[in-house]
Parts: structure tokens; C-alpha cells; sequence
């Protein structure tokens, strides 16, 4: 038993080209890619991102996509910025909270355009 387990435990391989004895239908395993409307929506959210980025303005915007789009961290920034990290800090927090409300507007335009009443 030592050997099976070290083997593959004793169990049975599979053939993806073998068919199910139940149904006759070939073993179609799960695909790993987003579906595509999974991919759609990603897209969406996506472009409506990036259009709540845009109307923030530039110095929020500037340290949110150095955060989070750079994955640059506090003391990266603080040099890049010429800023004190603690500065750095804040202004991303205050940042982040005017992400927030552009972004909860923006999302709810874009459901209630595509669910009129």
C-alpha cells in the first residue's frame, strides 16, 4: 500500500476522452477562464472605475493609482510625491472616501440606465 499511495494512492486515472457510463456524454471538465458574461461584467465594472477615477481629479487620483495600480508603497510614494508618509497617508484615506462617493454615483447611473423604471 506504500507504493500505491506514493503512486497516485491507488486511484484510477481518468480520460477526459472517455465518455460518462451513465449519460454517453464525453467528460467536459469546468473551463478555469471567466464566463463570458462573468468577462462583461468585469469589463463594465472596469470602465466604470477608471470613468470614477477620472472625475476625482488629478492628485487623488494620482495617489490612488501609485497605491493600488503601481503597488508602489507609502514610503515609494512619499518620495515620488515629495510628501511625508504620514501626509502620504492621510490625503490616500480622504482619497479613498471620494472614490467611494464618485464611485457609488457612477455605479448607480450606469443600473439605472440599464434598468429603467
Amino acid at each position: 500500500k506504500l507504493n500505491a499511495a506514493k503512486r497516485g494512492g491507488g486511484l484510477t486515472p481518468l480520460s477526459l476522452d472517455a465518455e460518462d457510463a451513465e449519460t454517453g456524454l464525453k467528460l467536459d471538465p469546468a473551463s478555469p477562464a471567466m464566463a463570458p458574461s462573468g468577462q462583461l461584467d468585469a469589463q463594465d465594472r472596469g470602465r466604470l472605475l477608471q470613468e470614477s477615477l477620472d472625475r476625482l481629479g488629478e492628485p487623488c487620483r494620482e495617489i490612488i493609482e501609485l497605491r493600488y495600480f503601481g503597488d508602489l508603497s507609502y514610503e515609494e510614494i512619499s518620495a515620488t510625491l515629495q510628501l511625508n508618509p504620514k501626509t502620504v497617508s492621510s490625503r490616500l484615506s480622504k482619497c479613498l472616501d471620494k472614490l467611494e462617493a464618485v464611485a457609488s454615483r457612477v455605479f448607480s447611473r450606469e443600473k439605472n440606465a440599464a434598468n429603467p423604471v
